[in-house]
């Protein structure tokens, strides 16, 4: 299904900025130590109220102010209160948590309502073995530590010196933290089913497989994805829910079963009924075997899964596929996978040339950098085949220090001498010197040639990256984007060098491209995203004239692409009419009067409960065409999606049903891969011990704890407020009823 228009896409990435605004002191001493404490912050960041690890420095430092930490203040302060330190070294007796409550909201124009602003955060008031023993268990789960940890001298000074006094028994052991973690994660796993089970709509997974280095262990990593509807308010969620050890073969067969057992265990999929929507892998040939395992113990169950419909492929794959297929042509990197290949590597063998002898200035760069970091602390990233995007990063990095690399190389063999001696037998055979290393002015045109070309699809591949917003609507428009770029490129004279490299990857694109009319949850997302709607598959695919125009070309078998797509959503409508939400009865004009004293109701909304009843009488048709037809002002392509169908699901009850299901998949398997390059961390030589089944409840436990990560010190020497509830109620319902008396006049 190759489009017969130019495509067209709209570039987008969904932020939320944060709002920061500031707020006045006011000393007065308060008890008891219970307060409030608000601070606005953008998807589920909890400003004041956590301290960034090193695993998240990236993800934390657009949280950074030039605001010392103690002195940030809080926004919309009613009443300040200091309160005193409380001090008590000595107590045997366990106390109630100090509970400070912080805003936690991703609207930043909710009005009207205080449900779900609001969250305890409870820091420790007295010392307690228990507390201690949690506190020392994340440390090491989070940190990454042994569990040896809790034994040694070194650390238990450091809880002594906070405490004068305390003796051993009253500080955790390593088997102590171990006992802990089994509990944790047992409840961890039972609140997975709880919530899994309350979850609205379905539930969506990303699996893929990995092997420790330091063990050679393999584990099948798990992770799901559902929106939660609390108090009329929807969330995208996302867990680790799996990270199993693999007996046996790699099979298909044996990883179905796999992923049945870790489905079954979180409450996803049992013997009664499946929540299970997609499955998002690589597209590796046994995950097909692996999907269809899965639909067989379904078809056992008596129960529906269709692995043709709700397996995924990893769009992320795709386009490293894609970029693969370009760098074939232009470099032979390959040849640069092992450490000794990279010190015996020497650009001016002719054996390593590329492009009618030039340089293979990839090759080139890479084993630069390898190299002259032993002598300068002028680093990069390098290239590497399991990282997407790093060949990007590394080429415009490079171009960017090509000064700074042409001076060291022209100066280094007079200041080191040689970068390598080749021997053979004891007798140097060969030297390689720097200045072989060096680029001319073609060889960096060349760097930026290639860096361009990969430019294209690194930005492409940051669409499919983010977790907390949905991705998979991007999937039509993103591979358009670079299907375009890559055309463009192919006919523009200036990449006559690359044009072959260029087409092969374009080539690898379409033949996934060509298989997105097959899945109807990418027609879904993209139908459902408002902004986009039907409109874009008939701009970029075609409609009843361009369908015309084909046929009319010579081609019997064209479609109406639009059309096509209407069907999808039409059946998918048809299918969940009778799961939808029941719609409310219309209000008597004794309610609507009361509850315009408590919310301001626009004449559409007033007039939506018989627009729904309408819906009811007519099916779901009635309530397709509105939607399709409805085009409300200030629609933007990234738009935060999971906040509008919250807006809007009482206006299209039906399709805020399948928005619950779709807005959960996942475009790729990132999600797994960050997992794993958080593992690799936990997975070293000083927990080469721990048993598969431990490793598994540490691996999880750290992804569970370490997104809720409080800085209680800062928490403590912060400002803190009490908000007096009942005031601030009474004052929004008198604004409120003030609004409506001025609307009415």
């Amino acid at each position: 299904m190759a489009p017969q228009k130019n495509r067209k896409s709209q570039k987008s990435r969904a932020k939320g900025p944060a709002n920061n605004k500031s707020a006045t002191k006011s000393k007065e001493a308060a008890q008891p130590r219970t307060s409030t404490k608000k601070a606005s912050s953008s998807n589920s960041h909890k400003k004041c109220a956590r301290s960034p690890s090193d695993d998240e420095e990236e993800e934390d430092s657009d949280e950074e102010s030039d605001t010392p930490p103690a002195k940030r203040t809080c926004t919309k302060k009613l009443k300040v209160a200091e309160v005193e330190q409380v001090e008590d070294n000595h107590s045997e007796e366990e106390a109630e948590p100090e509970t400070i409550e912080v805003e936690e909201s991703d609207d930043e124009d909710a009005e009207g309502t205080l449900d779900g602003m609001l969250v305890k955060v409870e820091t420790p008031l007295q010392f307690s073995k228990d507390g201690i023993t949690d506190a020392v268990t994340k440390l090491i789960a989070c940190d990454d530590q042994a569990f040896a940890l809790a034994n040694k001298a070194v650390f238990r000074n450091c809880l002594v010196a906070m405490r004068p006094k305390t003796q051993s028994h009253e500080l955790p052991s390593s088997y102590d933290i171990s006992k802990h973690i089994s509990n944790e994660y047992a409840k961890w796993i039972e609140k997975l089913n709880g919530e899994i089970e309350n979850a609205p709509g379905k539930v969506s997974i990303t699996v893929d497989t990995w092997t420790a280095v330091n063990t050679k262990g393999s584990y099948l990593g798990m992770t799901a994805h559902w929106i939660e509807v609390k108090e009329k308010r929807w969330k995208l969620r996302s867990a680790v829910v799996g990270f199993q050890p693999i007996s046996g073969d790699h099979s298909g067969q044996n990883l179905g079963r796999y992923m049945v057992g870790l489905t079954d265990r979180v409450g996803i999929t049992n013997k009664e009924r499946s929540k299970l929507h997609t499955a998002t892998l690589d597209n590796a040939s046994n995950n097909n075997t692996s999907c269809e395992a899965v639909e067989s113990v379904h078809d056992r169950r008596k129960l529906v899964w269709e692995s043709e419909d709700n397996q995924l492929g990893c769009l992320g794959h795709v386009v490293n596929i894609a970029n693969v297929a370009v760098m074939t042509h232009i470099t032979k990197a390959a040849a640069i996978e092992t450490a000794d290949a990279i010190w015996m590597y020497d650009p001016s063998d002719p054996n390593n040339r590329v492009h009618r002898g030039s340089l293979d200035v990839i090759a080139t760069v890479c084993t630069l950098g390898v190299k002259y970091r032993f002598k300068i602390p002028l680093k990069f990233k390098l290239h590497g085949n399991t990282q997407w995007g790093s060949t990007f990063g590394m080429l415009d990095r490079a171009y960017q220090l090509r000064q700074a690399i042409d001076l060291f190389v022209s100066t280094a063999d007079h200041l080191y001498g040689s970068v390598t001696t080749v021997r053979c037998e004891g007798k140097i055979v060969k030297k390689i010197p720097w200045s072989a290393f060096a680029l001319s002015e073609d060889d960096w045109r060349r760097v930026a040639d290639a860096r361009d070309i990969l430019a294209d699809s690194n930005s492409v591949q940051q669409y499919f990256s983010s977790e907390q917003e949905p991705t998979l609507w991007h999937a039509l428009p993103a591979i358009e984007e670079l299907l375009t770029k890559w055309e463009a490129k192919a006919a523009d004279p200036a990449y006559a060098l690359y044009k072959e490299a260029i087409l092969d990857g374009r080539a690898k694109l379409l033949k996934y491209y060509n298989k997105f009319d097959v899945k109807p949850v990418y027609v879904l997302a993209l139908v459902l995203h408002p902004y986009y709607k039907l409109d874009y598959i008939e701009l970029a695919w075609g409609g009843e004239e361009e369908q015309k125009k084909e046929m009319m070309e010579g081609n019997p078998n064209a479609k109406n692409w639009q059309d096509e797509a209407q069907k999808i959503v039409e059946k998918a409508m048809e299918e969940y009419w009778q799961s939808r939400p029941t719609p409310e009865s219309e209000p008597t004009d004794e309610s609507a009067t009361q509850a315009s004293s408590a919310s301001i109701l626009s004449d559409f909304e007033r007039h939506c409960p018989k627009l729904i009843g309408q819906d009811a009488n007519q099916g779901w048709a009635a309530e397709l065409r509105r939607y399709l037809k409805d085009r409300p002002s200030g629609l933007r392509a990234d738009m935060d999606i999971v906040k509008w169908w919250e807006e809007h699901a009482h206006e299209y009850p039906t399709l805020a049903r399948i928005a619950l299901d779709i807005l959960a998949c996942q475009a790729s398997s990132l999600p797994c891969e960050r997992l794993f390059s958080a593992t690799k961390q936990t997975a070293n030589d000083r927990r080469a011990r721990l048993g598969s089944a431990k490793f598994e409840q540490l691996t999880m436990m750290k992804f569970a704890w370490r997104a809720n990560v409080h800085d209680y010190a800062t928490i403590n020497g912060q400002v803190r407020e009490e908000v007096n509830l009942e005031l601030f109620s009474d004052l929004l319902s008198m604004d409120l009823m003030e609004t409506a008396l001025d609307a009415d006049l």
